[in-house]
């Protein structure tokens, strides 16, 4: 398996985020073998004046200057001694402007200011060859090019939903792709669509982690105080609460069944959750949680939910709670939103067509759930872990390396 390699890993999502996610998932397991120099999305100068966290860390990066830090490769955890971070100096916000000369020429300076930010790192590091993985950040397509790494590779964990990105990703991804070797997916969906633009594609989907998850069917996992307040047939939904929701399914469900209470427990993105849904009297909207108590939460849920709409958007999705709902042992109920990914393991999830049968089923799950059947979940969880997938990762690399 590759190791005792130096890799960039430039993505979108940061680090540490509100939730885990499938980049530094990922980066954290290729940090077992190798060194790993995470380079967080850079802020613009808009995000510094409108945004604390942004300014915080533009602060910190002036003070790590100031200093000249000899150690400017900071250190994630002590359980991830491999990983390095960087927060590049700002960019220029150009998103707004249109496709065309002007927005070529600020993205070439944006460009150059995180390349500038990386390579300082790098040779501080004493990278001198090193593989370059670029996870979804399609916004910087030629840094591929301009670091000269020795290997290139896209890792593609999302499809585009968002009107931000759809302005101009669709294009800049297409040259990302046409400058990598390798392109590895989340979901069976991305990898045909990316096929078409590069023939070396593989899907490796999304997993999770177990030894985190499965904290929920301990005794010592206390439920938090805050949702002792509702009735027992407690059931909930965790992660972003944004487009990819069927908000009309939820609220006929929820106003048939007064005895339930629904947990919608994530940050909200305002713009795509309609003001009505805050009108169903049994869904509470809790916020954004810390991952740490996401075994607590889990915990006191007694049925959890994959609500999507049955979409084009959603048949490239493989959600990270999937299997951190399993990992806790809880039921599952989803909308049929991507039949690759439910219909394998239906016998395990209930897998759903409509409002009615989404319903039934949830019923079916409070009523009939069972330690014999949730010893099975836990099973099928402890199978698609992290550590499974970032050596799949690390084969697939491997693999393609020794090609090149």
């Amino acid at each position: 398996m590759l190791n005792n390699q130096n890799i960039i890993f430039f993505a979108l999502p940061k680090f540490h985020g509100t939730y885990t996610s499938t980049s530094a998932s990922i980066a954290k397991e290729l940090a077992k073998s190798n060194r790993v120099l995470w380079v967080e999305n850079p802020f613009t100068w808009k995000d510094i004046f409108s945004n604390k966290v942004a300014f915080l860390a533009l602060l910190h990066q002036l003070g790590l200057a100031i200093r000249a830090d000899k150690d400017n490769k900071k250190q994630i955890s002590k359980s991830n001694k491999g990983i390095y971070f960087i927060t590049p100096l700002p960019v220029l916000p150009i998103n707004f402007l249109p496709h065309g000369w002007l927005y070529n020429q600020l993205s070439k300076l944006n460009h150059r200011i995180v390349l500038y930010s990386i390579k300082k790192s790098i040779r501080k590091m004493g990278f001198e060859k090193y593989i370059y993985i670029n996870s979804y950040n399609f916004y910087y397509p030629n840094l591929s090019d301009l670091l000269n790494p020795f290997y290139k590779v896209y890792h593609c964990v999302d499809g585009m939903m968002r009107s931000y990105s759809l302005k101009h990703g669709k294009y800049l991804e297409n040259i990302l792709l046409s400058k990598v070797d390798l392109v590895i997916t989340t979901s069976p969906q991305l990898k045909r669509e990316k096929s078409v633009y590069h023939s070396n594609t593989y899907c490796i989907p999304n997993a999770a982690d177990f030894q985190h998850c499965s904290k929920a069917t301990q005794e010592t996992t206390l439920v938090p105080p805050n949702v002792k307040q509702y009735g027992k047939n407690l059931i909930g939904y965790v992660g972003n609460i944004e487009r990819r929701i069927d908000f009309p399914l939820l609220k006929k469900v929820m106003t048939n069944n007064p005895n339930w209470d629904l947990l919608m427990i994530g940050p909200t993105m305002s713009n795509y959750i309609p003001r009505w849904i805050y009108d169903v009297p049994n869904i509470h909207f809790v916020g954004k949680i810390p991952y740490a108590q996401l075994p607590n939460y889990l915990k006191a849920l007694k049925v959890t939910l994959i609500p999507y709409k049955i979409d084009a958007i959603s048949k490239t999705i493989f959600p990270l709670k999937l299997y951190e709902y399993l990992g806790a042992g809880k039921p599952v109920v989803a909308t049929n939103f991507n039949t690759e990914i439910l219909n394998p393991i239906s016998d395990l999830v209930y897998v759903t067509d409509n409002s009615s049968a989404f319903e039934r089923a949830i019923n079916h799950a409070l009523e009939n759930d069972s330690k014999a059947i949730q010893t099975r979940r836990l099973a099928l969880a402890e199978q698609n872990t992290w550590q499974e997938r970032g050596k799949e990762f690390l084969s697939l690399l491997e693999k393609n390396v020794q090609l090149k």
